[in-house]
């Protein structure tokens, strides 16, 4: 491995560079900070002294609290701060339970021969145990677990200062570690990594003690310059001075032992890491972690910090620095934590590339590789993400598609253009790998738009289609090749919808031209649909597979692991979670998901989750297929997910893509609003009975929620109970105004053409529309989507299908789209699509594709709704903090009454 041939950091370590030289960017930047000098700081003894001085006073029981851990370094500070500065001290030992009793023995006789008052800090050895595992189990290369375990006995000993009110701590802090301590920009990184690690253990009760122990610190003011020292803090506020920070004082072990042995009879512990220091057991176990992990230890920024400042030489650090851990010692430490060192065979571990391609919207974040790069780094498998759909080349092709269909469709038949022109993207997409006759290419083109758009294009335009498709490929290559040299991944996921099937088909081929070695998986929704196992699509599409080495069914976080760790049959390529014993990850043990790879600025909102699956069993759905039982995290859980994603993101706006939000909304809502979190979400909603509730909806909009996507489905009590919803038209009608009147925006969703729909139903949709014009934000409508299996009620319609393309064209295809032969017929259903997407733009109602057009949608909300959410816009700007909840008040309105029809009024 590559290191710095001046101080010792190795070619891990995060931002290095290395010049022609050898030497790296660090000492090269010291280098030039240090030929500038320093004006700030003090220029002796005498003057650090003189400063002391104003914080003698007799009127409290101690002047500085002196956190001691047996070493010489914090021995010698506290003689200096006693016999020569006459500082009243109260010292400070902490014990977490693997210090060595020679150092604990140091701490006591020197305080006795002071006449030092000592408090010893017993730590809660189940939380540190906690601790040392999580931390160790954590593949996170930035931060140590000596770093999360000396931060709790920093915080402990702001605790006890802020306890006895004493208004200075004065640490043994070699120059190295106070160098650390005041790099602002990494101890908001390491903080954020902490928290992050902590969350993702799984431990709720461990989480919220971690977390809660740095409420101390908002009351610490850390030493910067000299009149931070000169200027007396203020009351309730506590300064905190690394000893060694001032340039006066050196950090040589040689004569501070000798100082601390001719004083108080100080020894030396058997065995420390590294070498000449006073550290406790756990430090072996810690530091051969890092280094398998990391390339380097905790100390060796510290130790590369001396070296700079010329207290160390090279080579003494680097013999310092050698890990020669007693024997048995890993082990026993191992054990007493419940760790298992087998964890840290990082060489063993495959370089994973999990990857999103188009197109799927870039509305948030990919959330399922995010949620699988979280899950299986925990376990130490190097994980890279990518999300080409935010890439502008492949947006401008989207676009310039659209564009050319949009010149030959009439308007008229548009429906929902973006959604309804989605299925001659993919299946053209499909098409442009297999073909092999030009003729048959061109007219399989001209089929997909006919059957989908009801119209005829003429032979340029599929030439225009084709032209752009080539092209769209061609850049396809270019940035996959890119990806693949620079990542030379073991194993490359794709995450797989309808949609970017085709792409993802392409990369796969092209990666393995690239490395016949690379090993391909697929998962995704579209195996719970339209390639769901058993259907006749999957039949076909198995049979010509020829790049992808397994399929996983489901839920992926557990499966994919097993997969890599090879422990899931040999004789198969296909899994499901009955091949783990129908094992599925609890959520409470589920990590945040990672999104550290993607470029948040480039999506719309964040995103997270709080359940998955589905409670419910509707007919056209295939929830309950992909995720197998219903599950949930506690409010408590999500907020606390929420929040941390929120600074680290600074987004404030989330989509939760839970398959529906009523089991955890109101929980969610009650844990955001006494934290006082002004965090808001979005997500689908079930149009149920509590949902009427005005005083449900409006606590629910205090708590943060921000928009209901409500699937709807119809405006006919009919329709709805042949899909079987178990909803009431006026329960819609009552959900749809208790949302809106809190100001929520409800995006309903609509389904045209379910089988069994006649023209009265669709009418009543169109009704129901009309009705509720100023209470609905959006409309969102799609034709019924039939497939073979996965659908709750696929059985029913199993021998009233046909596949709608010729078969002749099934090689280029490769996925028939199948129809149920029932009434409506699709070409109906399709025009009543039409005719729907027409009905809600003379209302007025829309039903916005880009930004421009949300904006205009939030305008119109906010024209009619006193309690309106902040707009999209107000979230634009990440320095602001959008926060609206305390405005949101009960709006009055009249009771709703039968008039003599039976119908209701207002």
């Amino acid at each position: 491995m590559k290191t710095c041939k001046k101080c010792v950091l190795p070619e891990t370590f995060p931002g290095i560079q290395f010049d022609e030289g050898g030497i790296c960017n660090f000492c090269n930047e010291y280098k030039v900070a240090a030929e500038g000098g320093s004006t700030t700081d003090f220029t002796s003894e005498a003057e650090v002294k003189s400063a002391l001085q104003k914080y003698r006073n007799p009127g409290r029981q101690y002047d500085v609290l002196v956190p001691l851990s047996g070493g010489v370094d914090s021995c010698f500070t506290l003689i200096t701060l006693v016999e020569n500065y006459q500082l009243r001290p109260l010292a400070f030992h902490s014990d977490h339970g693997w210090d060595d009793p020679e150092a604990t023995r140091n701490v006591e006789k020197l305080c006795k021969e002071l006449d030092v008052d000592l408090v010893i800090w017993k730590n809660d050895l189940g939380f540190m145990r906690k601790l040392f595992k999580y931390f160790n189990e954590s593949n996170e290369t930035e931060v140590s677990p000596c770093f999360a375990c000396g931060n709790m006995l920093y915080l402990n000993g702001l605790e006890l200062a802020d306890h006895f009110d004493i208004p200075l701590v004065i640490n043994g802090y070699s120059k190295g570690q106070a160098a650390m301590m005041h790099d602002d920009y990494k101890a908001h990184q390491w903080f954020s990594k902490m928290i992050e690690i902590a969350m993702n253990s799984g431990d709720q009760e461990f989480f919220e003690k971690f977390q809660n122990k740095w409420n101390i610190l908002k009351k610490q003011v850390i030493y910067r310059e000299r009149r931070d020292l000169e200027n007396p803090v203020n009351s309730g506020k506590i300064l905190f001075v690394p000893f060694f920070v001032f340039k006066f004082y050196k950090t040589d072990k040689q004569e501070l032992q000798a100082i601390c042995r001719k004083r108080f009879d100080w020894r030396p512990i058997k065995a420390s890491y590294p070498t000449r220091t006073t550290n406790c057991d756990m430090i072996w176990l810690n530091s051969f972690r890092d280094l398998n992990v990391r390339g380097y230890t905790h100390y060796h920024d510290e130790y590369s910090t001396l070296i700079r400042s010329g207290e160390i030489t090279r080579e003494q650090a680097l013999k310092d620095l050698e890990l020669n851990p007693p024997d048995g010692m890993l082990e026993k430490l191992a054990t007493e934590i419940h760790f298992d060192l087998g964890h840290l065979d990082s060489h063993s571990k495959e370089k994973i590339l999990l990857v999103m391609l188009p197109f799927w919207s870039p509305l948030i974040p990919p959330l399922g590789i995010a949620c699988l790069k979280s899950f299986l780094t925990r376990y130490g498998y190097p994980v890279t993400t990518v999300d080409a759909n935010i890439e502008d080349r492949f947006r401008q092709f989207h676009s310039a598609y659209f564009e050319t269909l949009a010149r030959v469709v009439p308007e008229n038949k548009w429906g929902n253009y973006f959604v309804t022109g989605k299925d001659v993207l993919q299946n053209h997409l499909m098409a442009h790998l297999h073909f092999t006759d030009p003729d048959e290419y061109r007219e399989l083109v001209k089929i997909l738009v006919a059957k989908t758009f009801y119209t005829d294009i003429d032979r340029l335009v599929i030439e225009e289609m084709i032209r752009l498709v080539q092209e769209f490929y061609a850049g396809l290559e270019l940035f996959f090749d890119h990806i693949l040299e620079r990542e030379a991944p073991d194993v490359i996921g794709f995450s797989v919808f309808e949609t970017n099937l085709p792409t993802s088909i392409f990369v796969a081929r092209l990666a393995r031209e690239k490395n016949p070695a690379v090993r391909t998986v697929m998962g995704g929704g579209v195996f719970s649909e339209q390639l769901a196992p058993g259907s006749p699509n999957w039949d076909l599409f198995l049979a010509k597979n020829d790049c992808i080495d397994a399929f996983f069914i489901g839920e992926g976080e557990l499966l994919l692991l097993k997969y890599l760790q090879n422990e899931l049959p040999k004789d198969k390529n296909i899994y499901s979670i009955q091949d783990i014993g129908n094992q599925t990850l609890p959520l409470a043990e589920a990590p945040v998901p990672d999104f550290d790879d993607f470029d948040l600025d480039a999506y719309l909102m964040a995103a997270s989750y709080g359940s998955r699956s589905c409670p419910f069993q509707c007919k056209f759905c295939s929830e309950t297929v992909q995720w197998g039982n219903f599950r949930k995290k506690g409010g408590k859980q999500i907020a606390a997910e929420l929040k941390y994603l929120h600074q680290k993101s600074g987004r404030q706006l989330f989509l939760l893509c839970d398959s529906l939000l009523n089991p955890v909304a109101t929980d969610l809502a009650n844990t955001l609003i006494d934290e006082e979190q002004a965090i808001y979400w979005d997500g689908y909603l079930r149009a149920d009975k509590p949902v009427t509730d005005r005083e449900t909806t409006l606590m629910w909009r205090r708590g943060g929620f921000y928009k209901a996507k409500l699937g709807i489905e119809s405006g006919s009590q009919r329709v709805l109970d042949l899909m079987n919803k178990k909803i009431t038209v006026d329960q819609v009608k009552e959900a749809v105004i208790s949302l809106a009147d809190a100001g929520i925006k409800t995006s309903t969703c609509w389904v045209i053409g379910f089988p069994g729909e006649t023209e009265e139903d669709f009418q009543q949709t169109l009704n129901l529309i009309e009705e509720l014009q100023d209470h609905i934000y959006e409309v969102w409508g799609c034709p019924f989507y039939y497939y073979p299996t996965g659908q709750v009620d696929t059985r029913a319609w199993a021998d009233r299908r046909y596949s709608l393309y010729p078969e002749r064209h099934r090689d280029m295809l490769r996925i028939d789209t199948w129809v149920a032969d029932c009434m409506p017929s699709r070409e109906e259903a399709y025009r009543r699509m039409n005719r729907f997407a027409e009905h809600c733009k003379t209302l007025g109602v829309p039903n916005p594709f880009t930004v421009h057009e949300l904006y205009k949608a939030d305008q119109r909300w906010k024209r009619l709704h006193e309690n309106a959410v902040p707009s999209f816009e107000e979230f634009e700007d990440r320095g602001s903090r959008v926060d609206d909840r305390h405005k949101v008040k009960k709006l009055k309105r009249a009771p709703r009454t039968r008039d003599l029809d039976g119908d209701f009024t207002f």
